[in-house]
């Protein structure tokens, strides 16, 4: 049996993604199906919890129920980011590195706990090589995000390389094919893409009754509910141009315009 997984940031997509590889014949794919997985983000970074990690990872891989006759197991996975070292020589896994307009990111990100008092998680932050730790206190919570965002795509890029952009997954068979399909040895055919990407997972119906759940959830607790951002395109220019000093570089490295 083969191994792959799909990795990047969280808010990019992923679950239509792993859906849509799950329909390849003789593979099994899951969309972070561990949720202690989330307990590992950031720890592999600090560089001094390896040992522990491994035997974390292990005992995970041990304990996975693979249905019979499975000849690809995959996950689409954003909190095994940091692992892509050892998926790769533990399990001989292929990996895919799946990335997402850091705009597109900020802007939905905002809307969750990330970097607020709110988020019980240990937040990611800048090591002291990185130039923006000698200013992360005067970091705003959206400068936060941007560079959040572009420190984990540049961590992927050098861990993996050869990004792969989500918008162009979900809006051109033909990259879907080259860039995903064959990097994991798997075959969707176009219809099939076609009828899922038609019919996406994240409807703004969806959407909206998610943030009115969360509210109800984030009143229930005594939180204050977080703003929202508008569409990039309507950001101050305030906004604009600290996106562009902090992430425009990463951006450009994607293959995106700004």
């Amino acid at each position: 049996m083969r191994y792959f997984f799909v990795l990047s940031m969280g808010r990019a997509g992923t679950q239509m993604l792993s859906a849509l590889l799950d329909r390849a014949e003789g593979a099994s794919v899951r969309h972070e199906p561990c949720p202690d997985d989330v307990k590992l983000v950031g720890m592999r970074r600090a560089g001094v919890f390896d040992r522990v990690l491994d035997g974390q990872l292990r005992r995970r891989f041990d304990a996975l129920e693979i249905p019979p006759g499975t000849r690809v197991y995959g996950e689409v996975n954003s909190y095994l980011r940091y692992e892509a070292a050892w998926l790769r020589d533990q399990l001989d896994a292929s990996l895919v590195f799946v990335c997402r307009d850091g705009r597109d990111f900020v802007r939905s990100a905002y809307e969750r706990v990330v970097y607020t008092a709110a988020d019980h998680q240990t937040p990611i932050v800048p090591a002291d090589a990185d130039p923006a730790s000698a200013n992360w206190d005067r970091f705003d919570r959206f400068d936060k995000l941007c560079w959040y965002w572009a420190h984990t795509n540049e961590t992927l890029l050098e861990s993996i390389g050869s990004p792969v952009q989500m918008e162009r997954t979900l809006s051109d068979y033909d990259y879907f094919d080259e860039h995903v399909l064959r990097a994991v040895d798997l075959h969707v055919d176009a219809s099939t893409w076609q009828s899922m990407v038609d019919r996406p997972m994240n409807t703004r119906a969806q959407s909206r009754r998610r943030r009115l759940v969360r509210a109800i959830v984030r009143r229930t607790r005594g939180e204050v509910e977080a703003p929202r951002l508008p569409h990039w395109r309507e950001w101050s220019t305030k906004q604009t141009d600290r996106f562009r000093e902090i992430a425009g570089p990463t951006m450009e490295r994607l293959g995106y315009s700004l």
